[in-house]
């Protein structure tokens, strides 16, 4: 017996459309599989703002033990901070997935469990308030957002997740801090006579500083092999001897140093200038590194607001200030990629003496434009002078990355003697270094100008974040340089000249309306051809 199965047409249709849902489902059942078990997101910003630098990968990826990551949120919070948690875990998500089954992270609501919300305090993840309006009613809510990584018998904490923009640098840095089995340890020089000021000045950045490093306050007496790193800026005074013998010693003993050289000490509000000779100049001409005496002007500069009286009127005026160079010329180190320019208030020029240019390695990390010159009188930066360039034009290198070996500057001689006044000085209890004559593979860093990093001069975050860089640069330890400066691009205009932009002004100007009026007749003309055959 022969069987036939036929359908009809709408039949075969009901068919089709029900294989058709079916292998929809089965294809969104599929994705969504693969999507649990791998990660992929297309990120079209520039710096790759939203994926993971594979300086984080590499980190969670080669973790010796469970990190865990607990983050303390509220639910529906207002605007924007909304939308902060859901940026937040898809950041750890991909953590996660790179982690090697050794990450894990929570959410917990701290407002649904007074225990809860005892643990986050305990962390140190405090409560915050919102401003919140729900059906036309203006109310304060209470909330939490902040978390605490755990690793080990350690605990990094971030109270409060204040932006997503560097969420990944907060994590990492974070991470990289309580999985190193030693923190590396930083000495900011001061001196004991200008403390409290200098510390103040430093405050913008010594606070993220000491989120990664061990960050320390040392004077002479404290300058030692113990230090990873030593950052020598705001020097106000004339260095002994001695002091000059510490830090020698410690380039010899493989000690990084930032040495930040000022010419002079500014002040701002009245625009006076007192000169600084602080010694470093022949530390570091023996180095085979010369420091400019001259202030560096510079067409391309910072605009700055100055105050003028007119009569019994006082005038606001926004002027190009040649003083506070801004360098787009970054070259190429890891130092300076993305940061697009940097600000340098009352900067000096650098070089490297004849003898020693074929024996180091430099990096120069700024450098002013071509309309940059000296200003040998340093005392006149009166900002409403008669700017002109002088005989002596840029570009000058305003801040360099110098590596390579180097001889003592005490070299066959006996150590200095202490100050007289040791009770005074901070040379009590002062342990001696074992003098050393030579170092090979030696790195230091060197910048034209500390008012570059201090709170009164640092206008915008570019500058703190070149500074970490070179922290981390001399510290060789370069994993947080690509992450921090991915969310800290300025992209500077390219000048194309006086020329050019009149072009392209006039261009706007003129363009537009002869464009509208060759559009309007070019649309009149077809109009009247098509009425024509209409007609016709």
């Amino acid at each position: 017996m022969k069987f036939e199965f036929s359908l009809n047409r709408n039949q075969e249709k009901a068919l089709s459309s029900s294989l058709s849902l079916v292998l929809v489902i089965g294809i969104l059942v599929l994705v969504n599989s693969l999507a649990a078990r791998y990660f992929w997101r297309l990120d079209l910003t520039r710096n790759k703002a939203f994926t993971l630098s594979w300086a984080s990968k590499n980190l969670v990826g080669g973790l010796d033990d469970r990190l865990l990551v607990k983050a303390y949120f509220t639910d529906d919070l207002p605007a924007p901070y909304n939308e902060y948690r859901r940026q937040l875990e898809d950041t750890l998500a991909e953590y996660s997935m790179y982690g090697k089954g050794r990450f894990d992270y929570e959410f917990i609501n701290p407002n649904k469990s007074m225990d809860y919300e005892q643990e986050a305090m305990a962390y140190g993840v405090q409560p915050m308030q919102f401003n919140v309006i729900e059906a036309d009613e203006y109310r304060v809510k209470t909330g939490y957002m902040g978390l605490v990584i755990l690793y080990e018998d350690k605990s990094e904490v971030v109270p409060f997740i204040s932006e997503v923009e560097t969420l990944e640098y907060a994590l990492t840095s974070r991470f990289q801090k309580i999985t190193s089995p030693r923190q590396l340890k930083v000495g900011f020089y001061y001196e004991e006579d200008s403390t409290p000021q200098l510390l103040e000045n430093l405050e913008i950045v010594s606070q993220p500083l000491s989120e990664i490093y061990d960050l320390v306050y040392v004077d002479p007496s404290e300058i030692d092999t113990t230090l990873d790193v030593l950052v020598l800026a705001g020097v106000q005074s004339g260095l002994s001897d001695y002091a000059l013998y510490r830090i020698d010693q410690a380039v010899m003993h493989g000690v990084k140093v930032l040495f930040m050289h000022d010419l002079a000490m500014i002040n701002a509000q009245g625009f006076q200038v007192m000169p600084i000779e602080s010694g470093l100049e022949k530390l570091l001409g023996h180095y085979g590194i010369e420091l400019g005496s001259s202030f560096v002007a510079d067409l391309q500069a910072k605009r700055i607001s100055v105050q003028s009286q007119q009569g019994a009127y006082t005038i606001s005026n926004i002027i190009d200030y040649p003083f506070i160079p801004v360098s787009s010329d970054l070259g190429e180190s890891v130092i300076t990629s993305n940061l697009g320019q940097l600000t340098l208030p009352f900067v000096t020029s650098l070089s490297i003496s004849p003898n020693r240019v074929d024996q180091l390695q430099v990096d120069t990390l700024a450098r002013s434009s071509d309309n940059s010159w000296l200003v040998q009188n340093i005392y006149d930066i009166n900002p409403f002078q008669q700017f002109s360039p002088g005989s002596e034009k840029g570009p000058f290198d305003l801040a360099l990355a110098v590596q390579g070996d180097f001889t003592s500057f005490f070299q066959g001689e006996m150590p200095p003697a202490r100050p007289a006044d040791s009770a005074n000085a901070g040379f009590e209890g002062l342990e001696e270094i074992d003098q050393i004559d030579d170092v090979q593979a030696a790195r230091m860093l060197l910048v034209g100008s500390s008012n570059a990093i201090m709170s009164g001069f640092v206008m915008d975050n570019t500058m703190v974040d070149f500074f970490l860089n070179a922290i981390d640069w001399l510290a060789q330890s370069d994993t947080l340089i690509s992450i921090r400066s991915r969310a800290a691009g300025v992209t500077p205009l390219r000048d194309i000249g006086e020329n050019s932009r009149n072009m392209i002004k006039y261009a706007i100007i003129l363009g537009l309306p002869v464009f509208v009026a060759i559009s309007s007749l070019v649309i009149f003309r077809f109009r009247k051809k098509r009425t024509q055959r209409v007609y016709q």
